[in-house]
């Protein structure tokens, strides 16, 4: 009856189901439909949107509620209810006909729905940007709660033809896995909300997870200028509590690789992380070079060790702040040597613009630190000694001491300084590519009415 007197309404043949319900129906003079309330329901139902779809869709119950108003070419959506297994999709709106369009204003709920199921619902020519963005980088999960405001314009003469108008709403998920970068591990175990338009999307996380091991508390995920062609990019902003070694897993992934060329190698360090992460790059690129990211990296460093930090010297108890801006990258804050009977200031720079690395030790040290470096030294120097130590780019070495608390011994000339004297050490050195001692220049021993000057120059190891 409705589809006879309401060619309007022809969309209800979609709906293939035996319905349960009734129907108010005001009539004109004329007989014709004027008003009609409309309320109905039905069980194990099947919708057929052929013009979008493939394949119809099938619920376990259907529930409508709603008025048409003739006058006003007008479908009042009170509730519009679908259930199938755990989730529900609920709809409420206006449906106006404009000779050959339907403009259709909704307001759409979802509950407990899962992510995998969105690429099904959501068709491929509403939003093409948005829709491929999402089914793609976050394939699973769930939708605890999800609202959503739709404005679009059908064209009902030419099957399928969709205008979005208005696109935004809110989202709280759970469980779900984010891929943001293809070469970059995902976030699992994703709990968030988030809000959306037609240009991108913001998520707040809670919860996350980037293996076992790394632990996201708290962050801010940005994309935005999906609708804009050549222009997407994503924003993101983390604090993240981890073992040491897992945090330098991700900045050292391809294709970031901050580690490379710096000499520190992940796998002799140990400790724990607290790290404040920004990062953003363009989206819609196949593959992105090392300048195409722009990240900040902030992070506290605990119980920081190091295996084999030079030769037979190990580093433990660190506490140092790791930092990464502006194509540098810095590491600073107290270490301890030798299970903690020698403690230094560690300052370590890279500049991975120019290339340039320095790395600054302050501390007392041992006469042990020469083995790597000069261990000709060794015989010669007992107890401690208070000095600067330098090295450049893993090649240029300046070391300037005091030795008061040292003892300097040269049996051959029948010289001994004993500690608590005044006297000094300062000399540069040249290492070769595996940090051997190549050439030392500028060598000064003085003090305690001992000077010794001069230069050293290895050749074929000899």
């Amino acid at each position: 009856l409705l589809k006879k007197h309401l060619p309007d309404l022809n969309f209800l043949s979609y709906l293939e189901a035996d319905f349960k319900g009734e129907a108010d129906i005001k009539l004109t003079p004329q007989l014709e439909i004027d008003n009609a309330e409309l309320a109905f329901k039905a069980s194990d139902a099947q919708i057929t949107l052929s013009e979008f779809y493939d394949e119809p869709f099938l619920f376990d119950s259907i529930n409508f509620k709603g008025n048409y108003k003739h006058q006003k070419e007008q479908l009042q959506i009170e509730e519009l209810l679908f259930k199938k297994d755990s989730y529900s999709i609920r709809a409420g709106g206006t449906a106006v006909f404009d000779k050959q369009k339907l403009k259709l204003s909704s307001n759409v709920f979802l509950n407990d729905f899962p992510l995998s199921k969105l690429k099904n619902y959501w068709p491929e020519i509403a939003h093409p940007p948005s829709r491929s963005w999402v089914v793609k980088n976050i394939p699973s999960g769930k939708i605890d709660l999800a609202w959503l405001l739709l404005e679009f314009d059908y064209d009902l003469k030419k099957a399928g033809l969709i205008e979005l108008k208005k696109l935004e709403g809110e989202i709280n998920g759970s469980d779900l896995k984010l891929y943001y970068y293809g070469e970059l591990p995902p976030i699992t175990r994703l709990s968030m909300t988030s809000s959306f338009n037609r240009d991108g999307f913001t998520f707040h996380p809670s919860y996350g997870e980037i293996g076992s091991d790394l632990k996201i508390n708290k962050g801010t995920v940005i994309i935005d200028g999906l609708s804009k062609p050549g222009q997407a990019k994503i924003s993101i902003d983390a604090s993240i509590n981890s073992t040491l070694q897992k945090a330098l897993e991700i900045i050292d992934h391809k294709p970031l690789f901050l580690l490379k060329n710096t000499g520190l190698k992940k796998s002799a360090m140990g400790g724990n992380a607290k790290t404040e992460f920004h990062l953003d790059f363009p989206l819609g690129k196949n593959k992105l070079s090392f300048e195409d990211f722009k990240f900040d990296i902030r992070s506290k460093l605990t119980n920081t060790s190091y295996n084999s930090f030079f030769d037979g010297v190990s580093i433990t108890d660190g506490a140092l702040d790791l930092t990464y801006k502006n194509n540098a990258l810095k590491l600073k804050g107290p270490l301890s040597f030798n299970g903690g009977k020698e403690k230094i200031a560690f300052d370590f720079a890279q500049n991975f613009k120019t290339s340039n690395q320095t790395i600054f030790l302050k501390g007392i040290f041992s006469a042990s630190l020469f083995k790597p470096f000069i261990p000709e030294l060794l015989p010669y120097i007992k107890g401690t000694l208070a000095g600067d130590l330098s090295l450049k780019n893993l090649r240029d070495l300046s070391f300037k001491a005091d030795l008061h608390q040292t003892t300097l011994l040269f049996p051959d000339e029948s010289y001994i300084k004993p500690s608590r004297t005044k006297a000094s050490l300062n000399f540069d050195a040249t290492l070769d590519k595996d940090q051997n001692l190549k050439a030392i220049k500028n060598f000064d021993l003085s003090g305690n009415n001992l000077k010794l000057k001069g230069t050293y120059e290895s050749f074929d190891n000899n």
